[in-house]
């Protein structure tokens, strides 16, 4: 049997370890990664006539955002469940509004927003009276305690998208920060110049709904409807305190919740440790 001594098996120790403690880390960041690098694509989309659940030509591509509409009013609007959407209270929820969807055949789908449910601060979640036919793609979100499933117990850093609708762009916006702010959650998106697409700019006015995704393989995971205008930046549909506050208003029921159980769950207590400052990788090739 071959012995190892000891530092070297330490850097194999930790690297394996490292590796399975990033396996959520990795399968929301490799397929996007992968679709931002496709100079071929484009990040221009029509918002007022939104296919993204045909529509080959974007770099998001193949990720099927049939459930993005757009509303009678010009505001952006996506599902949440078959007959709810994510929306803002300073937008009235798009009280009153039709809303229009693309199916993955690219069929034109209205529904009708009937009622308007403040959630907590400025989030609202809106309720249709007809519910989505099954060619359109609910996205996901993830569970309230998804941090436990990422070694370091935020999402912040992770490569995002942001259907930016005054622009027309699909932007690569990684996510800038994770907060609490009086009690409700909220997240933040920027724009870093990553790539053909990764050079967008700041929300304005009437950019209020539009939605920001991260990708679990080639699926969306919805983050938030935006909110404010500082780059994007809106109330954290999946933070534990929103969750809470959607529950007691108006259940989960219809959400399309990421199940991370076969993930590795990282606590406080038992966090994978940073390699000490003063190792020396000796062996970094397996070859």
């Amino acid at each position: 049997m071959i012995k190892y001594p000891k530092s070297l098996l330490l850097v194999f120790s930790l690297t394996i370890q490292n590796v399975t403690a990033q396996s959520l880390t990795n399968d929301l960041s490799a397929n996007i990664n992968a679709l931002a690098s496709n100079t071929n694509a484009t990040w221009s989309y029509n918002p007022y006539l939104p296919n993204l659940g045909t529509n080959t030509a974007v770099w998001t591509w193949p990720v099927n955002l049939s459930c993005v509409g757009i509303g009678s009013s010009g505001f952006q609007a996506v599902l949440l469940t078959s007959h709810e959407f994510l929306s803002c209270n300073h937008i009235g929820g798009l009280g009153g509004n039709s809303i229009v969807f693309y199916d993955t055949n690219g069929v034109p789908w209205t529904a009708w927003v009937s009622n308007v449910v403040n959630v907590t601060s400025d989030l609202d979640i809106s309720q249709l009276s007809n519910s989505a036919p099954a060619s359109i793609v609910i996205p996901y979100v993830f569970p309230p305690d998804y941090t436990n499933y990422l070694p370091s117990h935020s999402i912040k850093g992770l490569p995002a998208f942001w259907l930016h609708k005054n622009t027309a762009h699909i932007e690569y916006a990684p996510v800038s920060d994770s907060f609490v702010n009086n009690g409700t959650e909220w997240v933040s998106v920027y724009h870093n110049g990553y790539g053909a697409f990764g050079n967008g700019s700041s929300g304005t006015s009437g950019d209020s709904g539009s939605p920001a995704f991260l990708i679990w393989k080639d699926a969306p995971v919805l983050l938030f409807a935006a909110t404010y205008a500082n780059d994007a930046e809106g109330m954290f549909i999946s933070g534990a305190s929103n969750w809470t506050a959607v529950v007691k208003s108006i259940g989960t029921n219809g959400f399309n919740v990421l199940d991370l159980s076969h993930y590795p769950v990282f606590g406080d207590t038992n966090r994978i440790p940073s390699p000490p400052t003063n190792l020396r990788i000796i062996a970094t090739n397996s070859s």
